[in-house]
């Protein structure tokens, strides 16, 4: 573990001891600082974060700090779950830019949450699974939760593509490490087995795939500018971003979703699942299947669409929905973060229906 007590940013909290296969051992330098928003208390900090193995992650975090919130409400009954951050990873072929930032504008504005966003691994002469970037991930949380005073333990997660494999894989092996996650949100995750993968790259599928996408980029709700603004979020624009993406594909493509699911014992865990039926990448109807025992999570199998619907606006919507009724639980009592499943899944689903009858 790095040394805390030379980490700039912020007096740390004692660190818990875990058992992860890697901790953070430092941090290289901060890449960016966007003070854009700083006159209403929230800053974007990005790192480049190396683990004790040698692996480098590129890591973006806000700063909606816990101890304003308290001084706001001695109680802490108003911000309740402003010290439990919210933990993504990037989608494939993406890195952290516009699109993640708006997103996690609105989680820290609107809903006073804070929030870790890591990128695929950086160095160009490694390879990594989507299992041990999931517990990298949890390191991370770790390393950032200990230097900011947040929740060591709790966490919620969220996640598209990529990111929505990586937010269910979090909630799965969460437990092995002594963390919690309270709720995941997984957009089009991707494809639930290697077999899968497989299928996806046959001429027939690759057909579909082309033709669904294009359809869907016809009803997206965005203007052009909007989509041009959303460019910088592609990481295959340069010889180093497609070499790392390339090997993040074949991370991808080599997961078992459905594997890890029937493996886990988090039979309690409490989250929502959005796929398309027509996301030639995502075989939407395997995963109610996938998902047949866990009563507390939600699986929204829709017709048509593609892979491309999670950038629409209506998903984007859909998503803020959704994370206010979990940051509604959270705020009004620390106790919610420790209740059972059935109870967490019927408060939630509460706060959506009254959310969307006012």
């Amino acid at each position: 573990m790095a040394n805390l007590e030379s980490y700039q940013h912020s007096s740390p909290e004692p660190a818990k001891v875990r058992d992860f296969p890697n901790d953070v051992n430092r941090i290289v330098k901060t890449l960016d600082v966007d003070d854009r928003l700083e006159n209403l208390d929230l800053i974007y900090r990005t790192d480049l974060v190396e683990m004790t193995n040698g692996l480098r992650y590129i890591v973006g975090y806000n700063t909606i700090e816990p101890t304003k919130q308290r001084e706001m409400d001695p109680a802490n009954k108003r911000f309740a779950g402003s010290d439990m951050v919210v933990l993504e990873g990037t989608a494939w072929t993406t890195k952290n830019g516009k699109y993640y930032r708006q997103r996690h504008d609105m989680l820290a504005l609107e809903h006073r949450r804070p929030s870790i966003i890591v990128g695929v691994q950086q160095n160009l002469n490694r390879f990594n699974n989507l299992h041990k970037t999931t517990d990298d991930m949890l390191a991370i949380h770790a390393f950032y939760a200990a230097v900011l005073g947040y929740d060591q333990d709790n966490m919620t997660t969220m996640g598209t593509s990529r990111g929505g494999m990586l937010a269910l894989l979090l909630q799965l092996r969460a437990g092995k490490y002594g963390k919690n996650v309270v709720h995941s949100d997984s957009m089009v995750p991707c494809v639930p087995t290697t077999k899968d993968t497989v299928k996806m790259f046959s001429p027939k599928n690759l057909y579909t795939l082309v033709r669904n996408e294009a359809r869907t980029a016809q009803h997206l709700g965005l203007s052009k500018t909007e989509l041009l603004e959303m460019v910088d979020v592609f990481d295959f624009l340069s010889v180093r971003g497609l070499i790392q993406q390339v090997k993040e594909g074949l991370a991808l493509g080599g997961s078992n979703i459905e594997r890890a699911v029937a493996k886990s014992t988090a039979k309690d865990a409490v989250g929502d699942i959005v796929v398309q039926r027509g996301d030639a990448m995502c075989y939407a109807d395997k995963w109610p299947t996938i998902f047949a025992n866990h009563p507390n999570m939600n699986v929204d199998v829709r017709d048509g669409g593609g892979h491309g619907s999670c950038i629409s606006k209506q998903y984007f919507n859909e998503v803020t929905e959704r994370q206010g009724a979990v940051a509604k639980v959270l705020h009004t009592s620390p106790e919610h973060r420790k209740i059972s499943g059935p109870a967490l899944r019927t408060l939630i689903d509460q706060h959506h229906i009254r959310n969307n009858a006012a």
